[in-house]
């Protein structure tokens, strides 16, 4: 059975390969093999001979493949985020689970970074030999000499994870060439609408990606039995039972109208059919917002609504000051050097207009708001989203208390993922490091009669 996946389609990115969708597959941990396994037989059952068989490939290939990942997370660090906290240290670890993580501190911390990440590698393709298990970035790369294909990886473009989406949103070729080789396009995606109500986006399935028309074709072959289930596999509109309208005129069956959708399908050599509306069992069905097979689609302009009707506030309240996108990225941009708000500062855009901001929001403080939670002032308003649109806002949250215990504590999970000390991030080790020649030499004096005094057991009083 056809089936697309919705909350995978949600997330498609607009720099994905046009004219495709990304197709459901189980998700029992072996998401991405089954995945290649639809893409290379047509089936998901195949996944287990493909998991075998990258997982040996992982294993007597690592110093390759870690050569690639280190000299990747190089690349995308120099060339695009030089100023980001996302060293090509921090890269690496993303993509490994945390026992494989241990074993490449570790070595990183005896032998160079490559020969340390191969190591890991290897535990990886190890670990990848059992169903069920974790796959990331090194299976995908293990995955493209085994099926001898191009990958197409596909990372959604969220505003949590674009920091990193260049790692992890390319095209992945195998060591070896060969010769016409196909391209196998695969998503990240999520398996759960859930983790989208998380602090911050993270992936955890991967799903196939095919291209429409062959969705279309394969629906097409069983159409005169499921007429009325097609539109479960696109974007989908609801209509009431009473506005289908069965019509069976040269070969074209009338799905159903809606005020702002039109759907045609045409039947693709199959007999005319007639859709009866006794057959609809239900009180309301769901039809797709394009054709299927040689199906048409026609649109009506869709009406405008005010910000109050599109988030349900009576037209009679007052709206708050309203910014651009365009000014929201120029704040980004002029308060990054003082209160490093390229870090923290993200945005909620308003219904169906992305150029217009509705919310401002800390992302930080949203990842430790059970850390800081007992601060002077507690507030939860930017964790939820502050509707107050002025740079004052934005300045009054970046000094308050909550908001530099939490960059404190980002500070600290940095220096621990860059193998460093955290202590080397505390204010007073800043300051000490920081200060200038005058007032290194007034607090050497200052700390002497200290010591002068203490070693004669002198009040502080005489001094």
């Amino acid at each position: 059975m056809v089936s697309v996946c919705k909350l995978s389609q949600s997330l498609f990115p607009p720099d994905g390969p046009n004219g495709m969708l990304p197709m459901a597959v189980g998700a029992d941990g072996n998401c991405l093999f089954r995945a290649a396994s639809v893409l290379l037989y047509g089936t998901e059952k195949e996944h287990l001979k493909l998991r075998k068989m990258t997982s040996e490939e992982l294993r007597k290939n690592a110093r390759s493949y870690a050569t690639c990942c280190v000299d990747l997370a190089q690349s995308v660090a120099d060339a695009e985020y030089s100023h980001s906290v996302f060293s090509p240290m921090t890269l690496l670890i993303l993509v490994l689970e945390k026992d494989s993580d241990d074993v490449f501190q570790e070595a990183a911390s005896r032998c160079p970074i490559v020969e340390a990440y191969s190591i890991a590698l290897e535990h990886v393709g190890d670990k990848t030999a059992h169903p069920g298990t974790f796959a990331s970035l090194p299976q995908l790369f293990a995955l493209a000499s085994t099926s001898k294909s191009n990958i197409r990886s596909i990372y959604p473009d969220v505003e949590d994870c674009r920091a990193y989406r260049p790692f992890l949103n390319r095209n992945i070729k195998p060591l070896q060439y060969v010769e016409n080789q196909p391209t196998l396009n695969i998503m990240w995606t999520c398996s759960s609408a859930a983790i989208l109500k998380e602090a911050l986006f993270r992936t955890n399935h991967f799903v196939p990606v095919v291209a429409a028309n062959a969705v279309q074709r394969s629906i097409a072959t069983t159409l005169p039995k499921q007429v009325m289930d097609i539109s479960k596999y696109f974007k989908k509109s609801t209509v009431s039972k009473k506005s289908v309208k069965p019509t069976s005129s040269d070969g074209e069956i009338t799905v159903g109208y809606h005020p702002d959708v039109k759907i045609t399908a045409v039947s693709m050599d199959t007999p005319q059919l007639t859709a009866s509306a006794a057959a609809i069992e239900e009180d309301s069905i769901e039809i797709a917002e394009f054709g299927v097979g040689n199906g048409t689609l026609s649109r009506a302009p869709p009406q405008k609504r005010s910000h109050c009707e599109s988030s349900g506030l009576p037209s009679s309240k007052k709206l708050r000051r309203q910014i651009s996108k365009e000014t929201f990225r120029k704040w980004q941009r002029e308060y990054e050097k003082e209160h490093q708000t390229m870090t923290w500062l993200r945005s909620t855009f308003a219904d169906g207009n992305s150029s217009v901001v509705e919310t401002l929001w800390c992302v930080v403080c949203r990842r430790f708001e059970s850390k800081i939670c007992g601060t002077k002032n507690f507030s939860k308003v930017w964790i939820y989203g502050s509707t107050n649109h002025k740079t004052s806002s934005v300045m009054d949250h970046a000094t308050s208390e909550q908001h530099k215990m939490a960059m404190m504590k980002l500070t600290q999970e940095r220096a621990k993922s860059h193998c460093e000390s955290v202590t080397s991030y505390s204010p007073i080790v800043k300051a000490v490091t920081t200060m200038d020649r005058a007032t290194e030499e007034r607090m050497k004096n200052k700390f002497e009669i200290c010591f002068a005094l203490a070693k004669e057991n002198m009040s502080f009083s005489k001094y």
